[in-house]
């Protein structure tokens, strides 16, 4: 049977312009405190990884100054004063590493064959030098060879 061609017929209406920036900015703002969480894990993973990265570095020049002591490339004067020298000059490098060298037991003279010494590696940031991350490793030296 057809209808009467007097009945109002559903029309779709379109949407607005309004209606649809209004959801959009609904679901932005539903959608960035979902994120949130995952980006401040992220950062700290980085964070975490740069700081595995620096341990690692740092282990590896502590045991190249053994090796420099193991060798007596390093005089026994120069470690019973103590000194700080930059280790790393390359450019591309995006931090500066400063090993310094003290002594903990001060009272003892030169003449003593056993040292307890402090060594510190130090990473400085290039991209923000106020931020510094000190590696600190104690052991006990004694001295062999020629008194």
């Amino acid at each position: 049977m057809m209808r009467p061609p007097t009945q109002k017929r559903w029309r779709k209406r379109p949407f607005l312009l309004l209606e649809l920036l209004l959801a959009l900015t609904l679901v932005a703002l539903l959608f960035f405190p979902l994120i949130r969480p995952h980006l401040h894990i992220q950062k700290e993973a980085k964070k975490e990884l740069r700081f595995q990265q620096l341990t690692k570095e740092a282990d590896l020049y502590f045991m190249n100054f053994k090796e420099q002591l193991y060798e007596n490339i390093l005089p026994w004067d120069q470690l019973y004063k103590g000194e700080e020298t930059q280790l790393n000059t390359e450019e591309e490098d995006s931090y500066v590493i400063i090993r310094t060298i003290s002594r903990v037991d001060k009272k003892h003279s030169l003449g003593h064959a056993y040292l307890l010494i402090d060594v510190t590696f130090t990473f400085i940031l290039k991209n923000d030098p106020t931020k510094k991350i000190p590696f600190t490793y104690s052991f006990f030296l004694e001295k062999r060879g020629s008194n």
